[in-house]
């Protein structure tokens, strides 16, 4: 073999090496980003679980009614706070 030839097998053998290192290292970095968005999905629905939880407790404690907002216990307070204004009015 003359040198120009076997300098261009080793050339393409150096190429050829070249992209299945860089095919492997791609495949790397896709499994890496799956694997963290899998990750970051979890995370955002831990999230979410504890806002709702925290949600659920606040109108539990402002109407004392877990179920809807406008509650009995809301609903008296605020018949209670009408009768008073209007005993202070003079009516």
């Amino acid at each position: 073999m003359n040198k120009l030839t076997l300098s261009a097998l080793l050339a393409s053998t150096l190429i050829i090496s070249a992209c299945d290192k860089a095919e492997d290292a791609t495949e790397g970095a896709m499994d890496k980003a799956s694997e963290m968005t899998e990750q970051v999905g979890e995370a955002g629905k831990d999230m979410m679980g504890k806002a709702t939880d925290m949600a659920k407790d606040k109108m539990h404690e402002m109407t004392g009614d877990a179920h809807a907002v406008g509650g009995q216990a809301q609903v008296h307070s605020v018949t209670e706070e009408y009768h008073e204004k209007m005993k202070a009015a003079g009516h």
